[in-house]
């Protein structure tokens, strides 16, 4: 997902622009032999990339919420933050994350509460599940279909729910209106600016925030 017009919405101190997602593009196809269509969702009219698919948003949600819309498009999907970095070739990941599809119903997201040296060192045992990487087989349209009966200003008046899609996925989940598997694979690892180094055979490094991928120099970010 690639927006404009978010910077005054967020309090992160970077935002993404288009040679991020070129960027990303880039790495699905340096380390993804499975054949696949890269597809970007966009509010940005002027967003034109080669071997791009563009499909606009059709809600004026600010930041995360976008994401939402992503359960618009039928599966199978996999999705990318854009602030994450492919090192390797990725065909293993991929199959071992469709094999923990158990149901064609399944939404599978990153399990961010797997203890760690990182996790215990900083006491964060439980993290919660994350959205930066998702994957589906089917039909996922029921998330933006609860999403949409939630209505957007009572999503962000309630404090259980307002830190973010994560959390609202996860009321989903509780509500039984979805189910969800976690991806628990040791080749997808989490940076942080405050965290260690990352492990230099993790073929995926995702990011939670700043610093972002192209704002630090222990991973190789391309570009």
């Amino acid at each position: 997902v690639f927006k404009t017009g978010d910077r005054k919405h967020t309090n992160h101190r970077s935002v993404f622009d288009p040679i991020h997602v070129l960027n990303m593009r880039d790495m699905c196809e340096k380390h993804i032999t499975i054949p696949f269509q890269f597809y970007c969702l966009t509010n940005d009219p002027q967003l034109n990339l080669i071997k791009t698919e563009k499909i606009p948003l059709k809600y004026k949600w600010p930041t995360w919420w976008s994401k939402f819309e992503l359960f618009n498009i039928k599966g199978p999907v996999l999705y990318f933050d854009l602030d994450i970095i492919i090192r390797d070739n990725i065909d293993n990941v991929i199959n071992t994350i469709d094999s923990m599809c158990k149901s064609n119903d399944d939404l599978c997201m990153l399990d961010h509460r797997r203890p760690s040296t990182h996790h215990v060192k900083y006491g964060r045992k439980q993290f919660g599940l994350n959205s930066s990487i998702m994957y589906y087989k089917n039909d996922m349209s029921i998330m933006i279909k609860s999403f949409l009966n939630l209505k957007y200003h009572e999503v962000l008046s309630q404090k259980k729910l307002n830190h973010g899609d994560q959390d609202v996925i996860k009321h989903f989940i509780k509500k039984k209106n979805v189910s969800c598997n976690p991806i628990t694979i040791d080749n997808i690892q989490w940076y942080n600016g405050f965290l260690e180094a990352p492990n230099k055979t993790s073929s995926i490094i995702y990011f939670t925030g700043s610093p972002r991928p192209w704002e630090q120099k222990e991973v190789i970010y391309p570009g």
